[in-house]
């Protein structure tokens, strides 16, 4: 009997990728551990997905940065703001 590919499929579009992913991360564990005592997160994945969507959320914003001064933009921002309460998150 052949042994069983336990390698995940690639992603394919349309097709969801659910399968866990194992990555080795022993080699930066002191890394993983700062940013739990930063995060407050508790798990490795908590830490690791919060990672992932900075870096995507990081790169949005310079991406809109790079907008700066080329839109153009009517409006009242005292106005948009009216009403609206300052969140402490």
């Amino acid at each position: 009997m052949a042994a069983r590919d336990w390698r995940p499929k690639p992603y394919c579009l349309g097709q969801k990728f659910n399968r866990l992913t194992h990555t080795r991360i022993a080699h930066v564990i002191h890394v993983v551990e700062k940013a739990r005592e930063i995060t407050g997160l508790k798990t490795q994945r908590e830490i690791i997905d919060h990672a992932l969507k900075e870096i995507v959320r990081r790169h949005e914003i310079s991406k809109l940065m790079e907008l700066r001064g080329i839109i153009e933009w009517d409006g009242d921002l005292e106005e948009m703001r009216a009403g609206r309460e300052l969140c402490e998150s």
